[in-house]
Formats: C-alpha cells, structure tokens, sequence
C-alpha cells in the first residue's frame, strides 16, 4: 500500500489494483498485501512488548509475568499460521487457498522469471514453518502430545527471514506496476497499541512503588490506606 493509498477507502483501492493489473491479478494481490499488512501489524505488537528493550520486558514481568509470556506464545503462534496459510497450495482438499503460489501463473511474462525464483525462495525461507505450523498449532501430532517428540522450533532469525522473503515478492510486484515497494515494515500500528499499553504499565507500576515507600516509611497518603478492585 503506498502513501496515498493509506488515504483511501479499501474499495478505492481494489478498484486501483482491478483497473492496473487486470482483474485475477489486481484481485488476488490486493487480497495477499492486505493479508500481510495485517501479518505485520501483529509482528510489530509483538516486537513493541518483546523485542523493545530488556528494561521493557522487565515491566512486562513485574506487571504479569504469567500473562505476557502466553501472550507471547500466542502471538508468536498466530504469526507462524499466517505465514503457514500465506504459503499453503493452491488448493487442498479440494478448496482453493490465497496463497503466494498463485502470482507466477498470474504476472506479466518479463518478470514471470524473477517471481518464480522470489516464490521459491519464499517457500524454502518459510519451510521450517511448516512442519511447526501442521503439528504443534493447527494440528496436534501424536507424537508430540505422547512422548514430547516435534521438529526442531523456529527461531526469531527464521521468521525474520521467511516475512522478508514474502516482502520481497510482494515488493517485485509492486515495484514493477508502480516504480516503488510498499514499506509493510513501517506500517504504523492504530492508537492504543503495545507501547500504550507499556508506558501505563510502566506508570502504575511506578505509581505502586511510591505507595509502597510511603506505606513503609509510615506515612502513608489517604488514597495509600483504599483497597479497590479494578473495574
């Protein structure tokens, strides 16, 4: 999505991507950039609570510790279904899937070459995906769940890798049509998002200290003596 894309509707855009690409183009790139737009939203909560600071996970551990790390088990497993169903085939019992698989046979013939070689280092980057993804989150394998026996874990480095390979194949299409990429790594996340959440965790944890020193040193504030329950 471009700049002035970001200031139209999602209908004005499809409409954008119909009119310059052709309708089974326009349509099914404008489905897959939507679908990692909305992939990189998460990957970005996720490094604004987790891959900030070590100060910042400290918060997170004073604040909830419990909380935030089967928050972080999900993100990081909802992540690895998106990439999953981003690189599914084409079809799978006997229903077709968006997928990145389907733009070679859709793009123009000059750079038909290049995006087949961009799809198969997509798939190859996303390959240590899969086998996490199909036995550990969508399905779960019998061996893991009787004798703890899995592939090995995906590590941050391999995501990393696998949401740039994606990148770079949307990115040879958009530049392409429309002489530059979009930047999916600096899209903004909405108001309200993980470092809001931080910096009033942060504050009440600061808040919670000062009452606590007060209540030690024995001169408590009024407000230090109430107990009230969050609403």
């Amino acid at each position: 999505m471009t700049s002035h894309e970001r200031h139209q509707s999602a209908e004005q855009v499809l409409a954008k991507h119909v009119r310059v690409m052709g309708a089974d183009l326009g349509r099914v790139y404008n489905a897959l950039s939507t679908e990692f737009s909305r992939f990189y939203i998460k990957w970005n909560l996720h490094r604004q609570l987790y891959g900030r600071s070590t100060a910042r996970i400290d918060v997170l551990n004073k604040a909830a510790g419990h909380f935030f790390g089967v928050l972080r088990r999900i993100l990081i497993d909802d992540v690895l279904l998106h990439l999953g169903r981003m690189t599914d085939p084409e079809r799978i019992a006997g229903r077709d899937n968006l997928t990145i698989r389907r733009l070679p046979a859709l793009v123009p013939e000059e750079i038909k070459p290049q995006m087949e070689e961009l799809l198969a280092a997509a798939l190859t980057a996303c390959e240590p995906i899969r086998p996490w993804r199909n036995r550990r989150i969508a399905h779960t394998d019998l061996g893991f769940a009787l004798f703890n026996q899995l592939p090995l874990g995906v590590t941050l480095m391999q995501l990393q890798g696998a949401l740039e390979s994606l990148q770079a194949l949307l990115n040879r299409l958009e530049i392409h049509y429309w002489q530059a990429p979009t930047m999916y790594d600096q899209i903004v996340t909405p108001p309200g998002d993980a470092d809001a959440l931080v910096y009033y965790l942060w504050t009440g944890l600061s808040v919670e200290e000062q009452r606590k020193q007060r209540l030690l040193s024995g001169q408590p504030l009024p407000e230090d003596l109430k107990h009230e329950e969050p609403p």
